[in-house]
């Protein structure tokens, strides 16, 4: 795996943490790695191709996805469903309307800025 591809997958992974309300902190907790591990696996410098992809199939395991999720194209991804984490792990607190506006907003962000 070449470092584009890693840079890639890297992106994609943090797209869907942006999309689906997780911040880094609750994304490490929700797959079980550390923070710093974490950092490295969405900046993509995870230096050993074997760590890297075990640390990818680990996730997508966590996160009940297909081992192949990350590495489709970003339009696809934005086309997928979101999968809202429980309320302890969402981006938001507050009541449940500001959190669905909040969500949104943040879906139109991605969708406007990856014009």
């Amino acid at each position: 795996m070449n470092k584009l591809e890693k840079k890639r997958i890297a992106e994609n992974i943090n797209l869907y943490i942006r999309l689906n309300g997780f911040t880094k902190r609750s994304f490490a907790k929700a797959t079980n790695f550390s923070q710093g591990t974490a950092e490295a696996i969405l900046n993509g410098k995870v230096i050993s191709n074997a760590k890297f992809n075990k640390y990818i199939v680990k996730i997508t395991e966590k996160l009940g996805l297909d081992t192949h999720y990350f590495k489709q194209d970003k339009e696809t991804l934005l086309s997928m469903p979101i999968h809202y984490q429980e309320e302890e792990e969402k981006i938001h607190i507050g009541d449940e309307k500001y959190n669905t506006i909040s969500a949104m907003l943040k879906i139109g962000d991605v969708y406007y800025t990856n014009l």
